[in-house]
């Protein structure tokens, strides 16, 4: 995670903090249910961790301010849902606020 949050760093510098969560259909209605900016890692060639993360800092340079950053996997990786925040606890708050949305 220390990887995602310095490559976003050098795209957007107010975002100091990130979690990941599993990534399924419900998390994405959720998150978009709460009016939270969300993007999509790109489906080219992100067949590596490396090509993940260079796919999530190229979605802050396409939309700047987001919250959530749905990565739904490939050949060997696991579909992924990044939280990003300001700091820890805006991370907690946005994370909790999706859970509950999640179930209901």
């Amino acid at each position: 995670m220390a990887k995602v949050l310095l490559r976003v760093r050098t795209v957007k510098n107010d975002v100091r903090a990130v979690m990941n969560m599993k990534y399924d259909e419900g998390v994405e209605v959720a998150a978009k249910k709460l009016g939270m900016n969300v993007a999509y890692t790109e489906k080219g060639d992100v067949s590596s961790e490396e090509a993940v993360i260079e796919a999530i800092a190229a979605a802050f340079r396409k939309y700047n301010d987001l919250d959530v950053v749905f990565d739904k996997g490939g050949v060997g990786l696991e579909p992924m849902t990044y939280v990003f925040g300001k700091s820890a606890t805006d991370v907690v708050r946005k994370a909790l606020r999706i859970a509950r949305s999640y179930i209901g």
